[in-house]
C-alpha cells in the first residue's frame, strides 16, 4: 500500500506543474493577436480590391468616352471631306466631260486617329460577364474601324491613281474617261456615306453607348443588385457547356432589350449635339 501510495504522489507530482505553468493569458492574446492581425490583413485588402475595381471602371467609362467622341470626330471629318472635296470633284469631272479634257483630279483622304486601342482593356473583370463580354465587342469595334479607315483611304487613292493611269494612256476619249471616274467616284461616296457613315458608324457608337450606360448602372446599383435585377444563374445548375452559353445568350438580350430605349435617347442626344457643334 505504502508503494502504490509513492506511485500515486510521484505521478501527480510530475503531471501538475506542467498544467500549471502553462500561461493562457498570453497564449489566448497571442491568438487574439494573430486573429486581429489576419482580420485586419483581409480587411486592407478588400479596401484595396474595391479600390482596384473603382479605378478599373472610371478607367473603362474613360475608354468608352474617349472613343465615342474619336467616332463622332471621324464621322463629321468624312462628312466635310465628302462635301468639300469630292462632291466638288465630281462637278469638276462634269465640266471636263462638256470641254472634251481628260479628267485628271486628286482628292486626299483626310489624316485622323479613328479610335483608342488599349489591349490592356480586355485583361480587366468588372464582375458583370455582360459588361466583359461588350467590351470584347467594343475592343474589336475599334480595331475593325481602324482598319476599315485604312481600307477607305486606300480604295480611293486606288480610283484616282487607276483613273490618271487610264488617262494618261488615253483608253478612252476625254468624255468615256470622265464618265468612267465620276462613276467610280459616286460608288465610293454612296458607300462611304450609306454603308460607313450611316450603318457601320451608327452601330459602333451604339455598342460603344449601350456599353457605358449598363456600366455606369451596373456601378450605382452595385454587383449583387445587378445579379438579381437580370435574372442570375450560375455554371453548375447546367449539365453542359452548350446549354449554359445559350442561357448567357438569352439572358444578353434580356439587357440589351432593358438598354434598348435609353440607348437610342441618348444617341439621338449625341448625334444632335454633333450637328449643332
Amino acid at each position: 500500500m505504502i508503494v502504490i501510495d509513492e506511485i500515486f504522489y510521484f505521478t501527480t507530482e510530475q503531471a501538475s506543474p506542467f498544467i500549471s505553468n502553462v500561461d493562457w493569458g498570453s497564449l489566448l492574446s497571442a491568438f487574439v493577436g494573430a486573429f486581429l492581425s489576419i482580420l485586419f490583413w483581409t480587411y486592407i485588402e478588400f479596401l484595396r480590391g474595391r479600390k482596384i475595381k473603382k479605378d478599373n471602371i472610371a478607367y473603362i467609362e474613360k475608354y468608352l468616352i474617349v472613343n465615342s467622341e474619336k467616332l463622332i470626330q471621324a464621322k463629321q471629318t468624312i462628312e466635310k471631306f465628302i462635301e468639300d472635296r469630292l462632291k466638288k470633284t465630281l462637278a469638276d469631272i462634269e465640266k471636263d466631260g462638256i470641254e472634251e479634257i481628260y479628267s485628271i483630279h486628286r482628292s486626299f483622304f483626310p489624316l485622323f486617329e479613328a479610335g483608342f486601342i488599349d489591349a490592356g482593356i480586355m485583361k480587366i473583370r468588372t464582375g458583370s460577364t455582360y459588361i466583359d463580354n461588350q467590351l470584347l465587342v467594343v475592343y474589336n469595334n475599334v480595331n475593325d474601324f481602324s482598319s476599315a479607315i485604312i481600307d477607305l483611304r486606300e480604295q480611293l487613292t486606288s480610283t484616282f491613281e487607276l483613273n490618271e493611269k487610264m488617262a494618261m494612256q488615253k483608253v478612252n476619249s476625254p468624255r468615256a474617261q470622265g464618265a468612267i471616274m465620276r462613276d467610280n467616284l459616286k460608288a465610293f461616296i454612296k458607300f462611304a456615306e450609306d454603308d460607313f457613315l450611316e450603318k457601320n458608324i451608327k452601330i459602333h457608337l451604339k455598342n460603344l453607348t449601350q456599353t457605358r450606360l449598363a456600366l455606369i448602372k451596373y456601378n450605382k446599383i452595385g454587383g449583387f443588385r445587378w445579379q438579381v435585377k437580370f435574372a442570375p444563374r450560375w455554371k453548375f445548375f447546367f449539365f453542359s457547356n452548350k446549354k449554359y452559353k445559350e442561357y448567357c445568350d438569352s439572358k444578353f438580350k434580356v439587357i440589351d432589350q432593358y438598354f434598348e430605349k435609353e440607348t437610342e435617347e441618348e444617341i439621338q442626344k449625341i448625334l444632335k449635339n454633333m450637328e449643332a457643334s
